[in-house]
């Protein structure tokens, strides 16, 4: 678990790791880093370290989570109203070029085997914005947890198209297979299926 407060100076601290940890994934892979290997990368103490993180995962789970966190006050910037949030084109592409442009982290996680942190940031992130275009749900319901699921289930696809080809599609050209007739007709069938 990661405890970095809200001050300017534990922010620091925070980046400062981040970055240390990369520095020594040039060096080394993520099972055979060492707190003290962060501390000299750094330049930040042990007792920092532990203040803020209780392993070396909490610190990518801090970078993965403030990554969904700062895409969705970006989003709540934007689109600041419930009716401009249904904008597709404009919100499906910020989203996905959001993601595009933030790349480093998720190919981080794949690449250290903690791809379990990255699904786990993208549901939570997709429950927060189910809350914001469903506000009539509950939270437990089983719609409410279905709408999260397939959203961060989308997001999944994309990224895995991404892993998989190197990231060649560029965002405008996935908002244009996601709207294209293949997938359209996809989801048809599939509500075809099951009886609707």
């Amino acid at each position: 678990m990661y405890h970095i407060v809200n001050d300017k100076r534990a922010k620091v601290s925070a980046r400062l790791i981040y970055e240390g940890l990369l520095e020594c994934l040039k060096k080394k892979p993520f099972n055979k880093i060492t707190i003290r290997d962060i501390q000299e990368s750094s330049g930040v103490g042990r007792a920092t370290f532990y203040r803020h993180f209780d392993s070396l995962s909490d610190v990518l789970t801090a970078k993965c989570d403030k990554v969904f966190s700062d895409l969705s006050a970006m989003l709540n910037e934007k689109y600041p109203t419930l009716e401009s949030k249904r904008n597709p084109d404009g919100y499906l592409l910020d989203v996905i070029t959001y993601l595009y442009d933030n790349w480093e982290i998720f190919e981080i996680l794949v690449r250290v085997g903690k791809r379990d942190i990255l699904y786990s940031s993208r549901l939570n992130y997709a429950k927060e914005r189910t809350k914001i275009y469903a506000p009539e749900l509950d939270e437990h319901s089983i719609e409410f947890q279905m709408i999260s699921h397939v959203r961060a289930g989308i997001m999944d696809s994309i990224m895995n198209i991404w892993l998989e080809d190197g990231r060649k599609e560029k965002p405008e050209e996935i908002v244009r297979v996601i709207h294209g007739e293949g997938i359209q007709r996809g989801i048809r069938f599939m509500m075809e299926a099951s009886g609707k």
